[in-house]
């Protein structure tokens, strides 16, 4: 009788173990994912900010613009025909190239080497522990008395261009493939002529 109660005692126990390691251990990788999905949307951020506002054929010098009739119209958003995503003489030159980009990191991982579909641009990354996806999107934004507001999408040029990085988890935790698994970092250029 001692015996079955203790059985299930130690039962219990384990079970209860086993539980609180595997919600630890989740809640480490969802760590992991937030910092370094972080680190990866302010790297391409920079990146876009060091371009550029704009370099629309017609503007004879990019960064002298005098109007917004000047800018890239809203539905040419993105790059160039030539240009592509890091690459030496035809890499992006202004924010907007960003525009539907798509980059995948790798971890040096044998499963992670296929190539994505779809993707603008791959690497594999040393010590990275899962692959990340990133996906950009550049809009114009609407201006309240001077003020770019971030989430009001315009339908013309504006003096404002925002940039929303998603950094996406593709292999989330089976246990719970939740929107954490996703992370969103929007940022906005504006051009003061």
């Amino acid at each position: 009788m001692f015996a079955l109660l203790a059985l299930s005692i130690l039962g219990y126990l384990a079970l209860n173990t086993n539980k609180a390691i595997m919600t630890e251990n989740e809640r480490v990788s969802r760590g992991e994912f937030g910092v370094t999905g972080l680190a990866i949307a302010q790297s391409v951020a920079e990146e876009a900010m060091s371009k550029y506002f704009d370099a629309n054929p017609e503007t004879s010098v990019p960064g002298e613009i005098a109007s917004t009739s000047s800018l890239t119209a809203v539905a040419s958003l993105g790059k160039g025909v030539t240009e592509k995503y890091r690459n030496g003489t035809n890499d992006f030159n202004d924010f907007d190239d960003f525009n539907n980009l798509f980059l995948v990191y790798k971890s040096s991982h044998p499963s992670d080497t296929a190539t994505t579909t779809g993707s603008s641009w791959e690497t594999i990354v040393p010590n990275l522990e899962r692959k990340y996806f990133v996906k950009c999107t550049v809009n114009y934004v609407k201006v309240n008395a001077g003020v770019p507001i971030m989430d009001s999408v315009s339908t013309t040029p504006t003096w404002h261009k925002r940039m929303l990085i998603k950094v996406i988890n593709p292999q989330p935790p089976a246990s719970k493939p939740t929107p954490d698994d996703t992370l969103w970092y929007p940022i906005i250029m504006s051009y003061w002529n």
